[in-house]
């Protein structure tokens, strides 16, 4: 009889270990797949048992090492992407940045029916600059346009460098052309205020603006154009000027 007993408690030991250890070798399963892995409960003073809080102690380092590591990645991705999106020199957007800020505007003005602006600025007689006082004065008058053009218009406009001494300003939920005559003038002003101090001379700046103000259904490939043959005529007609029009359709 004690022997049937002992058989008994032997087998529903053996029972007991078998599953505690199945458990855990479900769970080292789990956690190499990299699946969420529910927490195991095993008080047990036995070997096991330590087995367990031990796995449960290596899962959570584990855990917690690899959300350390999603975000520095994501972090790195943000940055990466704001490289990507942005001019190196001035800190503004660059064409690619603001291409994509725009067309999310445009798609958005459709639905509300609203106009946006496109101005196209170029440095004056930027060759001259660098070609007379250097390369560096040459940047230091580009940093300053990007200031200036940040500072004249609104915080949720578009501001980029465009390439080269070439800038663009997007805006958006224009009411009439008025309000893109205002701006450009504005912008105007204020590059004229401006004095480069280069070895006690002072070096002045201006730029030429091309704008157009036109419908949020016309392409932004279709603005730009019109936009860059206005900028195109103010140059021709003698530069610090702006010649903007309502965009024209072909």
């Amino acid at each position: 009889m004690l022997g049937l007993v002992l058989l008994g408690a032997a087998i529903i030991l053996e029972r007991s270990v078998v599953r505690r250890l199945a458990r855990l070798d479900q769970a080292a399963r789990t956690l190499t797949e990299g699946k969420p892995r529910p927490a195991l409960v095993d008080n047990s003073p036995d070997e096991i048992g330590h087995l367990t809080r031990t796995f449960n102690s290596m899962a959570e380092r584990i855990a917690s090492h690899t959300e350390e590591l999603e975000r520095q990645v994501a972090e790195r991705t943000v940055a990466l992407e704001e490289m990507a999106h942005s001019d190196f020199l001035t800190g503004l957007l660059n064409r690619r940045g603001v291409m994509v800020r725009m067309e999310t505007e445009r798609k958005r003005l459709v639905r509300s029916g609203g106009k946006m602006g496109v101005l196209i600025v170029d440095l004056d007689l930027f060759k001259r600059i660098n070609d007379n006082w250097g390369h560096a004065v040459g940047d230091l008058a580009l940093v300053e346009i990007a200031r200036v053009l940040k500072d004249s218009v609104r915080t949720y406009d578009g501001v980029a460098r465009w390439g080269g001494e070439e800038f663009l300003v997007g805006m958006f939920d224009l009411s009439c052309f008025a309000e893109l005559e205002a701006v450009a003038n504005n912008l105007l002003n204020a590059v004229r205020q401006v004095r480069l101090d280069c070895h006690g001379v002072d070096v002045s700046l201006t730029y030429s603006i091309g704008g157009i103000l036109a419908d949020a259904t016309v392409s932004l490939d279709e603005i730009i154009k019109q936009a860059d043959d206005a900028l195109y005529r103010a140059k021709n007609e003698g530069r610090d000027r702006a010649v903007l029009a309502n965009f024209l359709p072909a």
